[in-house]
Parts: structure tokens; C-alpha cells; sequence
């Protein structure tokens, strides 16, 4: 049988163990880019997850060193770096009250991404910049983006974001990237087009649909039919 003192020794261990947990939480905060990256790159999981959870805290300056930990030999590394990124792009781009502050945070995250877009990028750090991007980009980050749509590596990712971004910049890259197209790259195209609300898209579709190119025709129709079902659902 427990002893009524253990379990009072017990409960009083659990209840220093939670009070002490914000002042420890508070010591291990990184007071810069640096010890966050460090932090994170340590193998320690408490550090890491200090790190993360502190990760709010910093903005755009953040990105590239958080970036160049994707390619770490520790895969928990990557991990980690990864999620404390998108903790900190999701708090660039939540909501304010002051509008002129909220457009600013979000903007300058966007930008930073933006140059994450480059050719010597590794893949992870590339596709990853497509998904937040289409998350905080605005109009003023597609053409960047458009710029990878006609790479069969890329279509899917680059469409992706220009999918999420409000707009008609952003439709129109898709729009523009899809004269062009052919084969996977085409078809990629149309299934992201289709998940546009607007009614261009509806139509760009349809036109396609009736053209003399089978594959494209019958992706197409079948992009189509997908889009009308969710847009009936979604009301």
C-alpha cells in the first residue's frame, strides 16, 4: 500500500517540477538568431524545444540561418528547424489590429522567402519556401514564383503557392505559365487552376476541355468536374 506520505512527497515533487517549468523555459530562451540556431543544432531535445517555443519571438532575419540547417547530418535537426520556420512565418502572418502593421510583417517575411527561391537551393529548402510563401506571399511575390512553373521538379510546388494567394496576379501567372505548357508540366498546371475560384479559371479550363490535345482535354474536364463538386459542396 503507498503511504500517504510518499504520495504527498510525490504530488509536492509534480507541483515544484510545473512551477519551475516557465522560469526554466524562461532561462533557456535564445536571446538571438544565433543561440536559436545553436539551440536548435545542439542534439538536445530540451534546448530544441525551448527553441521552438520561443521561436515567435524573432522574423525575417531568422529564415536563412534556419534554412541552411535543412541539410544537417540529424535529420531531428531538419525537423526541428523546419517547424520553428513555420512558427515563425505563421506569427509574420497572423492577424492585427493595426492593418499597416499586420501587411508590413507579412510582406517583409514574403520578401525574405522570395530569396530562398534560388537555383542552389536545396530541394528542401526550396519546396518549403514555395509552402510558406503560399501562406504570407501577396501579389508582389508571383512573378518570383511564376518563374518555376515550367520545371517538372518545381510545377507542383510553385502552382501550390500561387493557388493560395489572393488575386489576380496570381491566377494570371497560372494562366500565362499554362500557354506554354505541355505534358506533366500542363497537366499540373490545370489541376492548380482548378482549384481557383474565380471565373476565368472556370473558363480557361473549358476551353482547354475542348481542345484537340486528348491528354490535356481529358485532364481538363476531369480538373473541371472535380472543382464544380467542391464548389457545390463549399456552397
Amino acid at each position: 500500500m503507498i503511504s500517504l506520505k510518499r504520495v504527498m512527497i510525490t504530488t509536492l515533487g509534480c507541483c515544484l517540477a510545473v512551477s519551475a517549468a516557465p522560469f526554466a523555459m524562461a532561462e533557456d530562451a535564445p536571446e538571438n538568431v544565433d543561440e536559436l540556431v545553436e539551440m536548435l543544432a545542439s542534439g538536445d531535445g530540451d534546448a530544441r524545444l525551448a527553441a521552438r517555443n520561443h521561436a515567435a519571438e524573432f522574423g525575417p532575419e531568422a529564415v536563412e540561418p534556419l534554412a541552411a540547417l535543412f541539410d544537417d547530418e540529424d535529420r531531428n535537426t531538419y525537423v526541428a528547424a523546419k517547424w520553428t520556420l513555420r512558427t515563425i512565418v505563421h506569427e509574420s502572418a497572423r492577424p492585427r489590429e493595426d492593418e499597416a502593421e499586420q501587411d508590413a510583417a507579412r510582406s517583409a517575411m514574403a520578401q525574405t522567402l522570395e530569396g530562398l527561391l534560388d537555383e542552389d537551393s536545396p530541394d528542401r529548402v526550396l519546396y518549403e519556401a514555395f509552402y510558406l510563401l503560399g501562406l504570407c506571399g501577396g501579389e508582389e511575390n508571383a512573378p518570383a514564383i511564376a518563374a518555376w512553373l515550367d520545371d517538372p521538379d518545381t510545377v507542383d510546388h510553385a502552382a501550390a503557392a500561387l493557388v493560395r494567394i489572393p488575386g489576380d496576379a496570381a491566377l494570371d501567372a497560372l494562366l500565362s505559365a499554362l500557354d506554354d505548357a505541355d505534358g506533366d508540366v500542363a497537366v499540373s498546371l490545370i489541376h492548380a487552376i482548378a482549384q481557383r475560384e474565380e471565373q476565368e479559371a472556370r473558363e480557361r479550363l473549358e476551353a482547354v476541355a475542348a481542345s484537340d490535345d486528348e491528354r490535356l482535354a481529358e485532364a481538363a474536364a476531369e480538373a473541371l468536374s472535380i472543382r464544380d463538386l467542391r464548389v457545390d459542396y463549399e456552397g
